[in-house]
């Protein structure tokens, strides 16, 4: 524990607010949400799925993340992607 003037504290953490700038309206129909990150359509149990196929979102896309957790979704969502271009192919071939 550090003592600074009268306040003790075990942990300090600085974080920067965090608001989308990139809106997908005209250039990719993919839905937003209210607070104007890309909307993940199962977000519990598929957090990289969005209501548009071939669509994956990952990380900060869908809303303020920190890296442990963007990393995960970054693979959940290769994954997702990979799945999908798996089955487009079959559809393809059939």
């Amino acid at each position: 524990m550090r003592v600074w003037g009268s306040i003790a504290f075990i942990l300090v953490v600085l974080s920067l607010g965090m608001v989308p700038d990139w809106n997908p309206v005209g250039t990719c129909s993919v839905s937003i949400d209210d607070d104007a990150f890309i909307k993940s359509a199962m977000p519990k149990i598929a957090p990289t799925l969005t209501d548009m196929e071939g669509v994956f979102v990952a990380g900060v896309a869908a809303g303020p993340k920190d890296i442990v957790d963007t990393i995960a979704e970054a693979g959940a969502a290769a994954m997702e992607a990979s799945i999908y271009l798996k089955e487009f192919k079959r559809e393809k071939a059939a």
